[in-house]
């Protein structure tokens, strides 16, 4: 037997691939991807964490939390794929993104707004981990 979707998690490793710590997922986003995990994950232009599930048009938008072993869900943006992987595209200087519609079997590409970082959350790209 597996472990269920609620137990999904971000590791965080080093360059050597030692584990250097990790949050749990929020379980208002566990809720909208459920029965499944995330399908693509990836890191902003804004250090924040981008996650899409398997099959909604939505992209969920996380912040570490100062402390404690749960990340935050700071943002729900509607998107113009079903979920799936997606990846930033580091050649524009915009925030676009592309990903695919399974259903139309297309490639799509589309600009992701800005997020406000709400007061005492911060970035991951600013959380450093010790061993």
């Amino acid at each position: 037997e597996y472990k269920g979707h609620s137990f999904a998690s971000i590791i965080r490793y080093d360059d050597q691939w030692r584990r250097m710590g990790g949050w749990m997922i929020p379980q208002t986003v566990i809720e909208r991807m459920q029965p499944y995990a995330a399908s693509g994950g990836a890191l902003g232009p804004d250090g924040l964490l981008y996650l899409t599930g398997h099959d909604r048009p939505e992209m969920y938008v996380l912040a570490a939390p100062v402390m404690g072993p749960k990340l935050v869900h700071i943002a729900t943006i509607d998107i113009d794929v079903e979920g799936q992987a997606f990846a930033w595209d580091k050649s524009s200087g915009d925030r676009v993104v592309y990903g695919i519609s399974r259903p139309n079997r297309q490639v799509r590409g589309f600009t992701v707004p800005k997020v406000v970082l709400p007061q005492g959350l911060k970035p991951l790209t600013q959380i450093d981990f010790e061993l």
